[in-house]
C-alpha cells in the first residue's frame, strides 16, 4: 500500500510540474507541438494516475475486509477459548471422576485455553494501539498484534485436543 501511495504522489507532483510545462508552452510555443506533446503525456499520466488509484481503492477494501475478518476470528476464539475454560473448571467436579487417568491433560488444556484468552486479549490490544499510530507507518504493533493472536489461534485448539484427549482416556470411568 506504501508503494502505491509513493507511486500516486509521485504521478500528481508530475503532472503538476507537466500543467506548469502547458502555461509556459502557451506563451512560448507559437506552433503548439511542444504543448500538444505535454498534453499527450498529461493525458497518459491522468490515466495511469487513475488507474492507481482505482487499485489502491481495491487493495484498500481488501485490507479492511481482512481485517474485519481477523477481528471477527479473534472474538471467535476469545469467546470459544473462555467458554471452554469456564465450562470445564465449573463442571469440572461432576465431569472429572473420582479417579482420574492424565490430569495433566485437563490442566495443560486449561494453562492452554488461558494463554488463547491473554494472547487474543493482548493482540487486540495491542491491534487498537497500531490503528491509532497508523499515522507513523510503523508496522512494528501490527506485527506485534497478528504474533500474538497467532499464538492464541494455537494455543486454542492445542488446548482442544489435550481436553478431547482427557475425555476419551477417562470416558470409561464415567460409564
Amino acid at each position: 500500500m506504501k508503494k502505491l501511495k509513493k507511486q500516486i504522489e509521485a504521478l500528481r507532483l508530475r503532472n503538476d510540474a507537466r500543467r506548469g510545462e502547458i502555461r509556459d508552452a502557451e506563451f512560448n510555443d507559437p506552433d503548439n507541438s511542444k504543448k500538444a506533446r505535454l498534453r499527450s503525456l498529461l493525458d497518459e499520466d491522468e490515466r495511469a494516475l487513475e488507474s492507481l488509484e482505482h487499485e489502491a481503492h481495491y487493495v484498500f477494501d481488501k485490507i479492511k475486509s481482512a481485517d474485519a475478518s481477523f477481528d471477527t476470528l479473534n472474538k471467535t476464539i476469545l469467546s470459544l477459548a473462555t467458554t471452554a475454560l469456564g465450562f470445564t473448571i465449573t463442571f469440572s467436579g461432576d465431569l472429572i471422576p473420582k479417579e482420574p487417568n492424565a490430569t495433566w491433560l485437563i490442566a495443560t488444556s486449561w494453562s492452554l485455553f488461558s494463554f488463547s484468552i491473554i494472547f487474543i486479549v493482548l493482540g487486540i490490544f495491542l491491534g487498537i494501539k497500531a490503528d491509532i499510530k497508523a499515522k507513523e507507518d510503523d508496522t512494528t504493533l501490527y506485527s506485534l498484534s497478528g504474533f500474538m493472536s497467532g499464538l492464541g489461534f494455537i494455543s486454542f485448539p492445542m488446548g482442544m485436543l489435550g481436553l478431547t484427549a482427557f475425555a476419551i482416556l477417562n470416558i470409561t470411568s464415567l460409564i
